[in-house]
């Protein structure tokens, strides 16, 4: 009896150790399939990870990743709601917080979008993670700039800067709030955000990050009507996005130079500009862009 109980437990022992292995070679798999663009069979291998070991969060992240890029975001949601079930631990609720505030944001839901976010805040700090507080501070900032309450976007954006250390993100979180403020019509206050941007991509050394960056501060000279520093960052900007081959940030070049000529006064110079921009954009199957660069064209025009 003593010996049939041995072997069933050496037994049950075997297949806990055989499903623990299988879990994250499926994982694997399902991040190669998602990388490689086969959605169905990333989650079909992530869906076996989950499988053979239910506590693992990474093929969740997976297969509600490969989910989204099939367009069901509501199944993205679903599949990441029963990862949080069985997280078993506050690094993994950490990473299923933040993607959940991301797919609320993405389904319009912000006030569900906005309690993810706190919760990966809470957890953030219980985990002394400075860069996951960072990141779930922005991203309330986030929210809050989505809802329209731009007093709070700001503060939590502040806040985010306080204690980041990553350029990167320090980049962007300086960059939104001066885009908050050129919503707002403080223009000043936008170009010293945009400036301070700048100042942390250069720390990044990606040169299309910098490139961008270079574009929006000369915007924002021009919006404050220092048209000579606007076309020096402007130009400098362009000369960039050339040499990183990067069309869609050419175009993005043209269209604010052309927007330039167009406050001086020089229609012609700014039609020609935004032409380049238009042809670009059509170039790229960019609809979005070629569109409303279109739409400026014809306002010069008078059509």
């Amino acid at each position: 009896m003593k010996r049939q109980v041995f072997k069933n437990l050496l037994l049950s022992v075997s297949f806990l150790l055989s499903s623990c292995a299988s879990a994250p070679f499926y994982a694997n798999e399902c991040r190669r399939y998602l990388e490689a663009g086969d959605y169905q069979r990333a989650i079909q291998r992530g869906k076996e990870a989950i499988d053979a070991y239910a506590k693992n969060t990474e093929p969740y992240l997976c297969v509600s990743t490969a989910y989204l890029q099939m367009g069901h975001l509501e199944k993205a949601i679903d599949i990441l709601k029963e990862a949080e079930r069985q997280a078993p631990s506050y690094e993994d609720l950490a990473l299923i917080y933040n993607k959940l505030g991301f797919l609320y944001h993405l389904k319009g839901d912000l006030d569900l979008a906005l309690t993810y976010h706190q919760k990966h805040l809470l957890v953030s700090r219980e985990l002394s993670d400075t860069k996951g507080e960072s990141t779930a501070l922005a991203n309330m900032a986030d929210i809050y700039e989505s809802k329209g309450d731009y007093t709070k976007a700001l503060f939590y954006y502040n806040k985010s800067v306080e204690i980041s250390t990553d350029p990167t993100d320090i980049t962007f979180a300086y960059t939104n709030m001066a885009r908050i403020y050129q919503k707002k019509g403080e223009n000043e206050k936008a170009l010293e955000n945009y400036l301070k941007a700048y100042t942390y991509a250069k720390k990044t050394n990606d040169r299309k990050f910098i490139a961008v960056s270079l574009i929006n501060v000369g915007d924002a000279y021009r919006l404050v009507k220092d048209f000579k520093s606007a076309s020096e960052y402007l130009i400098s900007g362009l000369e960039l996005a050339k040499q990183e081959k990067d069309k869609k940030l050419q175009a993005y070049a043209y269209a604010r130079l052309g927007f330039l000529y167009r406050d001086k006064g020089d229609r012609r110079t700014a039609k020609e500009f935004l032409k380049r921009a238009y042809d670009m954009y059509i170039s790229l199957n960019d609809k979005s862009g070629a569109k409303s660069t279109l739409s400026e064209l014809k306002k010069l025009e008078g059509r």
